[in-house]
Order: structure tokens, then sequence, then C-alpha cells
């Protein structure tokens, strides 16, 4: 506005901005591709589930529940279901 420059550091937000619109546009046409391969589960957007913990006891125990209620949801989703990519 009224001839002022935008400041450096505004310019390259801006730029990292529309890189990372153009990393999402890949990454949708990566993920469409992949549901596209398997004919059987049309709309199946699988992914991966990451847990990370230290080694104290209680952290291991909450693991294990966490665990186990993954497996569950995962096996009442069924072989078309999302989680476990």
């Amino acid at each position: 506005r009224d001839g002022a420059k935008a400041p450096a550091w505004f310019s390259h937000l801006v730029a990292s901005a529309s890189a990372s619109a153009s990393t999402a546009t890949s990454t949708e046409r990566s993920t469409s591709a992949a549901s596209a391969a398997d004919p059987a589960c049309p709309g199946r957007r699988p992914y991966h589930t990451l847990l990370t913990s230290q080694a104290t006891t209680y952290q291991a125990w909450q693991s294990r529940i966490m665990y186990y209620h993954f497996v569950k949801q995962r096996k009442l989703a069924g072989p078309c279901g999302d989680m476990g990519g």
C-alpha cells in the first residue's frame, strides 16, 4: 500500500508458504495414487502411527495400553480401514 516496501522477513514467509503449498499438492497426488492402487478399498487413506516413549515402568505400561486399543480399533475397521498404513 502507498508504495511501501514489504520488510525482508515478510518476503521470506511468502516464499516459504508458496513452497509449502506446492509440496502439499505433490503429497496429495501421491496419496491419491496410493489409494487408486487398491481397487478393493476405494477412498482408503492409510496412515502410520508413531509412539515415542522413555524406558520408565509407567510409560511402558501406557504404551501397552495404547497398543492394545490401537489393535482393537484397527480390527474393528476391517481390511479397508485407514489405520496401519
